[in-house]
């Protein structure tokens, strides 16, 4: 059988599973846009999440730059890397998580930044979340 390319725009991997390469399959499994540009100037991120934040729409607003092996986007916040939900919460006016809380994102979506969608919680809620969402 011969090898076949990984159908992303722009990636000239083979094939892992499904038509995408190691790569493209686990962005694709994190909920993560494949074929964008990993490399932003700066500023960019800042102002794309303070658009995004200030749409109020229902959706799930996706971060579309790259994100951690965990799925979740980062940011350099005030001098401080930080997960984009919590900087979405701050930019929202709430307070994020200090432990033992923790951030629950109720669409299911690691990379979503509506805040709407996005809450403080126990770990126990969290995982009760995740469960109900199992069934």
């Amino acid at each position: 059988m011969e090898p076949i390319p990984c159908y992303a725009p722009e990636c000239d991997r083979l094939a892992f599973a499904k038509g995408l390469c190691q790569r493209c399959y686990d962005r694709v499994r994190f909920g993560r846009p494949i074929g964008v540009r990993l490399r932003a100037p700066n500023g960019e991120r800042t102002a794309w999440l303070r658009a995004a934040i200030e749409s109020h729409g229902d959706e799930c607003s996706l971060w579309p730059y790259e994100c951690l092996p965990n799925g979740y986007g980062q940011i350099c916040w005030q001098g401080k890397k930080r997960y984009i939900h919590h900087v979405a919460l701050i930019l929202d006016g709430r307070e994020p998580p200090v432990r033992p809380l923790v951030t629950r994102h109720l669409c299911n979506s690691r990379s979503c930044v509506n805040p709407r969608h996005i809450v403080v919680g126990t770990q126990k809620e969290n995982m009760a979340d995740k469960k109900g969402r199992r069934q």
